[in-house]
């Protein structure tokens, strides 16, 4: 089985290379191949940097790293989905992964344990009731596919709330399960567990369009979308 964690990254390379040694550290469950789907935009000279050391670090490891494009103004969803695209063809599951989660020991195999109960599996933040939606979720290429149109997040959002409106079509075809075992801290400053960064506060703006746009969305029932095409 192949399992890819699609993580855009911006102007956080000793972060994201920290967050991203540690999760490669832990050992795969049997069967499993991992590959983490970086997307960086391609002027952010020092997260380039950083990524390419993480690759000639895991070279030979049993993690597969890969690095994509985005351009300058790429949002966080384009980055999302540009790390989906390069492997959507080869993967079974698909995390939406950020580099300001620390992935607890154990992860994986407790999502694992889920899969047969549905499609998108909710991961603990440890501050979100995951009965209601969860702020990062992995989703089976099946669901990608046939649900989401041919990609990991809509295309039509461009940071926040789209992981609602994913949830609750996954709840609502009920292959929703909140993965309470699957523990992935978000670190961020809404929780007061994460400095406010220029990555933060670019996306900030973005909020409330967003919000609107997904509430729009739900009273006319999440209406389909075309996959994203980068």
């Amino acid at each position: 089985m192949r399992i890819a964690i699609c993580l855009p990254t911006k102007g956080r390379p000793a972060q994201m290379k920290k967050r991203v040694n540690d999760l490669i550290l832990q050992p795969l469950p049997d069967g499993v191949d991992l590959i983490l789907s970086l997307a960086v935009i391609r002027d952010d000279t020092e997260t380039l940097r950083a990524v390419n050391e993480v690759i000639d670090q895991w070279y030979d490891s049993d993690v597969t790293v890969l690095l994509t494009f985005r351009e300058s103004g790429s949002t966080a969803v384009d980055g999302w989905n540009r790390a989906y695209n390069a492997v959507a063809d080869i993967c079974d599951w698909f995390v939406l992964g950020a580099d300001d989660l620390i992935w607890a020991d154990g992860w994986l195999e407790a999502a694992m344990e889920l899969f047969a109960a549905g499609e998108v599996i909710g991961l603990n933040d440890t501050h979100t009731d995951l009965n209601q939606y969860a702020p990062h979720y992995m989703a089976s290429a099946a669901f990608c596919r046939d649900v989401l149109g041919g990609c990991l997040v809509p295309p039509i959002y461009r940071s926040w709330w789209f992981d609602r409106e994913v949830c609750e079509i996954a709840q609502s075809f009920g292959v929703y399960v909140p993965g309470w075992g699957v523990i992935v801290a978000h670190t961020h400053p809404d929780w007061k567990t994460a400095e406010m960064d220029d990555t933060y506060s670019q996306a900030r703006p973005l909020h409330d369009a967003d919000r609107a746009l997904y509430l729009r969305r739900q009273r006319l029932g999440f209406p389909a979308v075309k996959g994203n095409e980068s």
